[in-house]
């Protein structure tokens, strides 16, 4: 149910039961946590979620956290715009998603092999690094989800890697101005190491960060439209 911004209108409880990861492992992880429920503002609903369902990537993600790799960077920053701003956490939500799906798209239309699987020249060398984790004792094997799960081998164009940070720096800048620079550092970081490890050419790299520039621009003028749109609606129910 939707609980009104006017707590004089619906009741809120102060506290509610969470279920919680707070370490990597099996379900005994799992716990329950008390948390303050969350106080909406005066343009917020709060939604009471009753039940929720659980994904096989979840699981997978929870026994190897460590898994998740690039995809972690857009996960914590989308988090970071949670706290300070939810309006532009939304866009930003949006643009992700949106590129994403594009990107998938685009795997399954024109399929493109990375230099590692083209090239007998070139050297994968995350399989001779990742296998390294195995040797730690306490940390089981296969030690990631890489080793486990079937990747797409010819998703290399374009490069979400790449796209990524980008998209983030993108939205950063909105919210932080020139305190985000570093992540433009970073962005820059993973586009080298990524052509240099054999994991991308040059040209998914271009890809990926046209992809990006498209998610924000396209975002950007979606968002603009529908604030364009509801305008002239919510004159007439004034005038009315």
């Amino acid at each position: 149910g939707l609980a009104l911004a006017n707590e004089g209108a619906v009741k809120l409880p102060q506290t509610m039961q969470a279920a919680a990861i707070d370490r990597a492992g099996g379900p005994e992880v799992i716990s329950l946590h008390t948390l303050p429920v969350p106080k909406p503002q005066a343009d917020e609903v709060l939604i009471a979620v009753n039940t929720a369902g659980v994904a096989i990537w979840d699981v997978g993600l929870r026994r190897h956290p460590q898994s998740i790799k690039h995809s972690a960077f857009p996960l914590v920053l989308g988090y970071l715009f949670w706290l300070q701003a939810r309006p532009l956490f939304l866009r930003y939500s949006r643009a992700l998603i949106g590129m994403s799906f594009a990107a998938f798209i685009f795997y399954l239309l024109i399929p493109v092999e990375p230099p590692w699987l083209a090239l007998p020249s070139v050297v994968k060398i995350i399989d001779h690094t990742l296998p390294s984790y195995t040797d730690i004792p306490g940390i089981p094997v296969p030690a990631t989800v890489y080793h486990w799960v079937n990747p797409n081998k010819v998703a290399a164009m374009p490069s979400l890697h790449a796209a990524y940070p980008l998209l983030g720096f993108l939205f950063g800048l909105r919210l932080w101005g020139r305190r985000v620079w570093p992540i433009l550092l970073y962005t820059v970081c993973v586009w080298v190491s990524i052509v240099y490890l054999g994991e991308h050419y040059v040209v998914d790299v271009i890809g990926g960060a046209i992809f990006a520039l498209g998610a924000f621009f396209g975002e950007d003028a979606l968002t603009r439209w529908w604030r364009a749109r509801r305008s002239p609606a919510r004159l007439s129910r004034s005038a009315s």
